[in-house]
């Protein structure tokens, strides 16, 4: 097995800075594990590590997409499961850290074996958990009527297959490798978090947000690719297009990532209930680098 080490975390929690320290530190390399930093072309907007971050330690899977391509959690797996076999080779440490957990899941744990669907458009639905619960009563409870990913995943492979998508995932999973994840939750208190978030986007916006949608939407990009409907983005594009005002994009946007980071808090939640992961502070990086010392390499002969 393959001793990997995942840095996880919600949003603006650090984990980019921390994971760059441990991979500095112990000779490790960052696969990236956020499914909208796969993009090119947009690094304002979802926070992408700085090209001086980037030269500290080699990093993969960052700005490989171009912006109308679709990724999902099979091809982010299949992908990652390389980048990690090659670095293993080369004796190096490879370093999961990201905040799209399901990509994390697949590539540790697998996914069902389901045939390449339609995709289909979230807006069509009024309630895409209700309309999920109609067709796939087993998946819909299972899932938080936020988790908008998975929920138009059922939606969609129930469309195109008539079959729920519980039925194929009890099928068994399909593996991307052979892997020993140790994976750290980089945890903060919610009233330190929302500041920092607030304070990333004032960053953002100082660092050219709208003129990055601007400039996009003047080349002839659609305002209906994927990425434009993620919440990072959607109000901008509706400011560019002068939907909303200033203020009113700055204050929506900015709810819209602390939702998100609410959403990866109950995944995180979940997964610590199972005991997947362990919980560390998120500023201290004497404590991660102790925790990776004692735990990792102990168990990665």
């Amino acid at each position: 097995m393959i001793p990997v080490i995942a840095i996880l975390g919600p949003t603006a929690a650090g984990k980019s800075e921390m994971a760059v320290r441990l991979a500095e530190d112990i000779g490790g390399e960052i696969i990236n594990a956020d499914s909208m930093q796969v993009y090119r072309h947009l690094r304002v907007g979802t926070a992408a590590p700085p090209a001086d971050m980037l030269k500290r330690c080699p990093h993969h899977l960052f700005y490989v997409l171009e912006l109308d391509q679709r990724p999902d959690a099979a091809w982010y797996a299949g992908q990652a499961a390389d980048v990690i076999r090659d670095i293993h080779v080369r004796g190096r440490v490879p370093i999961v850290t990201g905040g799209t957990f399901f990509w994390v899941q697949t590539l540790f744990e697998g996914i069902a074996r389901i045939p390449e669907v339609p995709r289909l458009d979230p807006a069509k639905f009024d309630n895409p958990h209700e309309e999920l619960r109609k067709v796939d009563p087993v998946l819909a409870k299972r899932l938080h009527p936020a988790d908008t990913q998975r929920i138009m995943r059922g939606l969609e492979v129930h469309a195109a297959t008539n079959r729920p998508l519980s039925e194929f995932q009890a099928q068994g999973n399909r593996k991307f490798g052979d892997f020993r994840p140790l994976k750290i939750w980089l945890d903060m208190d919610r009233e330190t978090l929302y500041q920092r978030i607030n304070k990333r986007l004032e960053i953002m916006v100082e660092e050219g947000l709208v003129n990055e949608v601007k400039d996009l939407l003047d080349q002839g990009v659609s305002d209906q690719i994927p990425a434009f409907r993620y919440g990072g983005y959607k109000y901008v594009v509706a400011f560019c297009q002068g939907r909303i005002s200033f203020d009113e994009m700055k204050e929506k946007t900015a709810q819209e990532h602390r939702n998100y980071a609410r959403r990866q808090m109950i995944w995180l939640r979940r997964e610590q209930k199972q005991e997947k992961l362990v919980q560390l502070p998120a500023q201290d990086y004497p404590g991660l680098k102790q925790y990776v010392e004692s735990h990792f390499f102990d168990h990665s002969a």
